[in-house]
């Protein structure tokens, strides 16, 4: 039933968490649309005792939530976290300066072009991790992303969405939804089960590199 009525989320909440934040920036900047900082003034020396105020305003940014993401197969719903710079054919002109309306970019393309092609993939490890409020050290983490990147490398999508399952995965029980949840023993020789309140969601202390 599930399989023919429903989408899997984890097939979904990838592209729709991308708009979000995408849509919660251009909230913000343009609540906010002057930044302003303040640094030290540069002599021949270097910095002086004398500071400067720098203003810069934040750019909005232009994007289609709606547009497909320019993956090599649009028919693999795992292609968004395969880690790929494969570009498909999408059968449009290329957008150009004479162009009245430039065409706006799909949100997968414009988080790939500015952190990556294997960035989203890495976002939605950290965010399930954080949500499902696993204290792993920044050391367990990296390690666990290192591991991902190998197997969109190695593999694809499917394989690295499927290790992102298995390390965040929660256990349902009877009646509802958890908050029952399989985590590794310290001794790290078996599973245990624990309660964890949705109230310690995002307890780790792992923080995501952005390169």
């Amino acid at each position: 039933m599930f399989k023919t009525c429903y989408y899997r989320t984890d097939l979904t909440d990838m592209a729709t968490l991308m708009n979000y934040i995408l849509s919660w920036w251009n909230d913000y900047a343009t609540a906010f649309p002057v930044e302003r900082v303040t640094t030290y003034a540069m002599n021949m020396r270097g910095p002086a005792n004398q500071t400067v105020t720098v203003e810069q305003y934040r750019n909005k940014i232009d994007f289609d939530a709606s547009a497909n993401p320019s993956v090599e197969n649009l028919k693999d719903p795992y292609s968004i976290l395969a880690g790929k710079t494969i570009y498909r054919a999408t059968g449009q002109k290329p957008t150009g300066m004479n162009d009245p309306q430039p065409q706006k970019k799909p949100t997968w393309d414009i988080w790939v072009n500015t952190f990556g092609a294997d960035f989203p993939a890495k976002f939605y490890f950290f965010v399930r991790a954080r949500e499902a409020s696993y204290g792993w050290s920044q050391k367990r983490f990296e390690k666990y992303v290192k591991i991902l990147r190998e197997l969109q490398r190695s593999l694809d999508g499917k394989a690295a969405l499927d290790y992102i399952n298995e390390k965040t995965r929660r256990l349902p029980r009877p009646g509802g939804n958890p908050p029952l949840r399989q985590v590794e023993h310290p001794s790290k020789a078996y599973n245990v089960y624990e309660n964890r309140e949705r109230a310690l969601a995002g307890r780790g202390k792992f923080m995501l590199t952005v390169k």
